[in-house]
């Protein structure tokens, strides 16, 4: 069973770009881009943008303490590693902005960006 990752921006999870689910299956990557944001990227899934030639990412991207990109990464697959659910459900919350809840101490934010091409 694959299991799914959970992102909201604070913004309150009922519109576009306020909250997201992937299936860790459509990760592509994570990405230090400063000394304070990593950005993970997803096979966008959205399907206007098929029939071309480029690849589309969904991206999010995270704010953290400074210089703790490699810490933010390693609690991010820390937490995807864990086997125990609650309620039996694969979801794994990386970035609950909404609830406080994040998958290291470190990350403070993150955003969400919809077809991104490459």
């Amino acid at each position: 069973m694959d299991k799914f990752l959970y992102f909201s921006t604070g913004d309150g999870a009922d519109a576009t770009t306020e909250a997201a689910v992937y299936p860790l299956s459509r990760m592509v990557g994570v990405d230090p881009i400063s000394a304070t944001t990593t950005e993970m990227k997803f096979l966008s899934a959205d399907p206007k943008l098929g029939g071309t030639t480029a690849v589309y990412y969904d991206v999010i991207t995270f704010t953290h303490t400074s210089a703790a990109n490699l810490k933010v990464i390693k609690d991010i697959f820390k937490a995807i590693g864990k086997e125990t659910f609650k309620d039996s459900t694969p979801l794994v919350v990386i970035c609950d902005k909404d609830n406080s809840e994040f998958a290291s101490p470190d990350i403070s934010d993150c955003t969400i960006e919809l077809g991104q091409a490459s």
